[in-house]
């Protein structure tokens, strides 16, 4: 099969054997959709490491190939997503059932082989069944719906007003789950606000994205950029500002929003290419990010 990996030279479309089942509990899946999110650019870039031949990719829908002893969750030809995050399984929170909000999360793509590939094994508990009517493409935005959804966990101001930084796609889904859940939301310009969501923050623009935020108030984070930041610890201080990152929903929760609003997300669904078209889809998702950019690897 064809699959995008990261060499010693860059990401490349190799040929591979298609993954086996090694182990009961396992899936294999064809993958249909696998979308092109920051972190994937970012490991293209040489900016986040990975391993050389690691398979890239974690945002993807796709069918049942086959399935492993033991599996009930799903059946061969089935439609699904699959929830990239791999919990430890053994700190407080997975032993509390609360395994999306593992501090030592690792992920397909960066940690085991991703979906930037034809095939993708995976284990059952990560694997979820996709609703008819949503399109390849939407199903495919679970996962940064999940992420995107966590800001909700934050302690927004029930009736405060709340700036959204950033541009683009991830911007706009950000504004629209905030106003979908009736906080008086908007895209960040001047002056000052109870809450500020981040989506784009970095340290050159720290000190102006602080600046937003009302004294007293909260800036949540929420972006994973992977360079380190800098933020100026006097003006937090005298502005009194409070920092709350967020991690993850439960999978279960991005996928009903998902099926609750699946057209409008079809608005953030762009181009989709080939693998060994993976220069001109990466030159695309850096060029714009008003739209996602999609492989779709078996044609």
């Amino acid at each position: 099969m064809k699959a995008l990996m990261k060499t010693a030279t860059g990401v490349c479309c190799l040929e591979t054997p298609v993954p086996v089942l090694q182990e009961p509990g396992q899936v294999l899946i064809r993958v249909l959709r696998a979308a092109i999110c920051r972190t994937d650019v970012f490991v293209a870039q040489g900016r986040l490491p990975v391993i050389d031949g690691r398979v890239l990719g974690h945002e993807f829908s796709g069918v049942v190939a086959d399935v492993g002893g033991g599996v009930t969750r799903c059946a061969a030809g089935q439609r699904v997503v699959v929830n990239p995050l791999l919990s430890c399984g053994q700190c407080a929170d997975c032993m509390s059932k609360r395994l999306h909000q593992c501090a030592h999360t690792q992920f397909l793509g960066l940690h085991a082989d991703g979906a930037f590939a034809q095939f993708i094994v995976v284990d059952e508990a990560q694997v979820f069944p996709l609703m008819n009517y949503i399109s390849d493409a939407v199903g495919a935005y679970a996962e940064p719906l999940a992420a995107t959804m966590a800001m909700l966990e934050a302690d927004l101001p029930p009736a405060g007003r709340i700036a959204v930084t950033g541009t683009g796609r991830i911007a706009e889904l950000t504004h629209f789950i905030l106003e979908d859940h009736g906080y008086d939301v908007a895209l960040a310009s001047e002056g000052e606000y109870d809450a500020v969501v981040e989506t784009d923050l970095c340290t050159a623009n720290a000190e102006a994205t602080l600046h937003l935020v009302k004294p007293g108030g909260l800036l949540v984070l929420k972006s994973r950029m992977p360079a380190p930041l800098t933020l100026p610890p006097l003006l937090c201080i005298t502005r009194r500002l409070r920092v709350q990152a967020v991690h993850y929903v439960e999978f279960e929760q991005a996928l009903r929003y998902l099926g609750q609003w699946a057209n409008r997300l079809e608005d953030f669904v762009g181009s989709e290419w080939a693998l060994d078209e993976h220069e001109q889809a990466f030159a695309a998702a850096c060029a714009d990010e008003a739209l996602k950019i999609y492989f779709k690897p078996n044609g």
